[in-house]
């Protein structure tokens, strides 16, 4: 299954783990290239930076991961990257662009505060 969400574990900084409220996880048509996957609410529990990592890419073709936080701006992002500072109740969004037929992304979320993986999540164009 490409959607796992950690439920337990306290990090070895005192921290609960960063969780999200669904999955990032789509596979249909693209638009122009582009297949954008579900938004969801991040949750950071207190004493957590709030800092996801994303890693482990297995890409299929030639597309290219982007995010957006609170309905942002998209930015491209490379294996591995860090984003910083999510706030309880932020929103984050991924999309692959340069999708044809096929062509797909696979990646991890990991809570760097804790070390606790969030899921493997794949976007992928029909």
């Amino acid at each position: 299954m490409l959607c796992m969400m950690a439920t337990a574990g306290v990090g070895a900084a005192g921290s609960a783990p960063c969780s999200f409220s669904g999955t990032l996880t789509l596979i249909g048509a693209p638009s122009g290239g582009i297949v954008t996957g579900p938004t969801v609410t991040v949750t950071v529990p207190g004493g957590n930076s709030g800092t996801l990592t994303f890693s482990t890419f297995v890409m299929g073709g030639t597309v290219t991961l982007q995010y957006s936080k609170n309905g942002g701006a998209f930015t491209t992002i490379t294996d591995p990257t860090d984003v910083t500072s999510f706030t309880n109740g932020e929103t984050l969004a991924m999309r692959i662009t340069g999708a044809i037929a096929t062509e797909s992304m696979v990646f991890t979320v990991t809570d760097k505060t804790t070390g606790a993986p969030i899921g493997t999540y794949r976007l992928e164009a029909t």
